[in-house]
């Protein structure tokens, strides 16, 4: 799954790029331009959504702040057709996609434009992920353990974790002291919980640490999503490392971009009853 990051955007834009793009991207959206810095820097942004409404001196600085942050990343502008002209008389930057609203920045752009701007931005960023990942520089790093055989004592005591969590006990308590066990198997510095709650059908962060604050607030997992769908045919543990030694790169390159969101290197499932949970 794609990060598409917006940034300097009415609530009204974000909303309908959310709407949009649907289960296509995880779609995060800063609050000012220090936490789209802050996100660009910890999270593997493939997409960023900016405006650009008028040339102010903070716009720019902020629009090259981000391109040096994360340089890989496919830009959409939006911005008035008198500001694009401007920009290209001055050459001052060039963004891979523009979006051209017809008063300022509100959301006047027709529905099938933005749809078609944005369809070809992922396309591009899949294609540069995918590029990435055949050169090597997209493999992450190969620290982390790998996934220990099921009759280890540390898969006993997993097994005995997971059967508590069946029970009527405190889930709370249980969930808490099972990422705790998994921490401490794992031997890792962060971690992240996503859960699937009765109110959502979505994965969202349960307990982290390690994690951006705005990931921990507004990343979503859908059930369809390749993490999950993996997870529905195979009950083992994923560690990032083994990805770059599989034949299919696709999906390889599909689930390094769902751990790379959650910053794992080793995700365990927690089945209940048979369930991803």
């Amino acid at each position: 799954m794609i990060v598409v990051l917006t940034t300097q955007l009415t609530s009204e834009w974000t909303e309908k790029i959310a709407r949009l793009l649907g289960e296509q991207a995880m779609v995060l959206a800063a609050a000012d331009p220090d936490q789209a810095l802050q996100i660009l820097r910890s999270t593997p942004v493939a997409v960023i959504v900016s405006s650009m409404e008028s040339l102010s001196r903070d716009r720019l600085q902020h629009y090259e702040q981000m391109r040096h942050a994360a340089p890989a990343a496919i830009n959409v502008c939006l911005t008035p057709q008198p500001v694009i002209e401007q920009v290209r008389t001055e050459e001052l930057f060039a963004p891979d996609f523009w979006l051209r609203p017809t008063v300022s920045a509100v959301p006047t752009v027709s529905a099938v434009e933005v749809d078609e701007v944005l369809t070809a931005a992922l396309e591009k960023a899949n294609l540069v992920a995918r590029v990435a990942e055949r050169s090597g520089s997209a493999a992450g790093p190969s620290a982390g353990p790998e996934g220990r055989e099921r009759s280890s004592p540390e898969g006993q005591i997993l097994q005995r974790w997971l059967a508590g969590l069946a029970s009527d006990f405190d889930t709370d308590h249980l969930l808490r002291t099972y990422v705790e066990t998994v921490v401490e198997i794992v031997h890792c510095a962060s971690y992240c919980l996503l859960w699937q709650s009765a109110e959502s059908e979505y994965f969202s962060v349960y307990t982290a640490r390690g994690l951006p604050a705005v990931v921990i607030a507004q990343a979503r997992l859908s059930p369809r999503a390749n993490l999950p769908t993996w997870y529905h045919h195979n009950f083992r543990v994923l560690t990032r490392a083994e990805l770059a030694s599989w034949s299919d790169s696709d999906s390889a390159l599909a689930l390094a971009q769902e751990l790379d969101i959650f910053h794992a290197q080793v995700a365990v499932p927690l089945m209940l009853e048979g369930q991803l949970r």
